[in-house]
């Protein structure tokens, strides 16, 4: 389902977030470095602020499992903690002028599961901050179908 990996796909770029910056303890990742999904479909479960969670599938083709977000950010970081788990931090604004701090831990083998927490705060003119969380668990099925899926 392409609706699917488009809600987890936003959740996981945009929805998710703190802005602080990461402890001293990790060691940074250069894009080459980042793990990468192992190709095929993919059923995952996303539940943002708590709520129900909405379930689907897409197909990945070996992306990294975490990816710049989109707009202008002064800050994009990408690290390996202790554990291994992926921790990413930045600082982004959109066109409408709406800032957003976005931090996410990412754990998993990337070949079966992997599961991805954040936060996200965004801060608009006039408004109170306005946070989101987000909770995705993804497991791996198989081959994509001819489709894509």
């Amino acid at each position: 389902m392409r609706s699917f990996w488009r809600v987890g796909a936003g959740v996981a770029a945009g929805a998710l977030a703190l802005g602080a910056a990461s402890p001293p303890h990790l060691a940074s990742l250069t894009p080459d470095e980042v793990p990468r999904l192992k190709a095929g479909l993919w059923r995952g479960q996303v539940s943002v602020d708590g709520g129900a969670p909405v379930i689907g599938n897409y197909c990945n083709h070996g992306d990294p499992v975490v990816k710049p977000p989109k707009g202008r950010c002064s800050h994009f970081e990408v690290r390996r903690a202790a554990d291994g788990s992926i921790v990413t931090d930045s600082s982004c604004v959109d066109d409408s002028g709406v800032s957003a701090s976005l931090h996410s831990v990412t754990s998993g083998d990337y070949a079966t599961a992997y599961v991805q927490d954040g936060r996200t705060e965004r801060t608009m003119a006039l408004q109170p901050p306005l946070v989101t969380t987000a909770h995705m668990s993804f497991r791996y099925i198989g081959p994509c179908s001819k489709k894509g899926s």
